[in-house]
């Protein structure tokens, strides 16, 4: 609410504070979608070795993606 405000006294600083913050709950959301999806599967029977692999390298994705983002500098 206040954010809206906030943001227009100086956007690019607000837009760099706040990037790498919604990067890592991006990447953090999406890791306990990925890596709760064999258990959706075993809830509805169905699950299967390729249902594994695809979380496993989905999350195995979304991971890198948290470590390039706390590791790297963003938005520079």
């Amino acid at each position: 609410m206040i954010g809206g405000p906030l943001s227009l006294i100086d956007h690019d600083r607000f837009y760099d504070d706040l990037l790498k913050p919604s990067l890592i709950a991006l990447w953090l959301s999406q890791i306990i979608v990925v890596a709760v999806f064999p258990l959706f599967l075993r809830a509805r029977n169905t699950l299967r070795p390729q249902g594994i692999l695809l979380a496993l390298g989905g999350t195995a994705l979304m991971v890198f993606g948290l470590y390039s983002t706390i590791r790297n500098q963003v938005a520079t």
